[in-house]
Parts: structure tokens; C-alpha cells; sequence
């Protein structure tokens, strides 16, 4: 009887562990992603107000 009552709460552990992992993974890739997205936006608005100062100036 044990290793019947047991085997389903190891599958069950070993699918929630992979979808624990795999989510995991999704947020550091979109973290990463925004992270990135607005380090470029923040760099291109600097260069752009850096670039209409320069035209802009008197």
C-alpha cells in the first residue's frame, strides 16, 4: 500500500517542481527583458535629449 499512497505525491511533486522551475525561468527571462527594454528607452531618451539640447541651444 505505501508505495501506491506515495508514488502520486512524488509525480505530483516532480510536475509542480518542473512548473516551479519552468515558470522561474519565464521570470527572469522577462525580467531580463524589461530590464533591458528600459535601460534601452532611458538610454535613447538621454541620447535624444542630449542631441535636441545640443540643436536647441542658443
Amino acid at each position: 500500500m505505501a508505495p501506491d499512497d506515495q508514488r502520486p505525491l512524488a509525480s505530483l511533486l516532480e510536475s509542480g517542481g518542473a512548473v516551479i522551475g519552468c515558470l522561474t525561468g519565464w521570470v527572469v527571462v522577462v525580467g531580463i527583458f524589461i530590464g533591458a527594454v528600459a535601460i534601452g528607452t532611458i538610454c535613447i531618451g538621454g541620447t535624444a535629449a542630449m542631441l535636441a539640447a545640443a540643436f536647441l541651444a542658443p
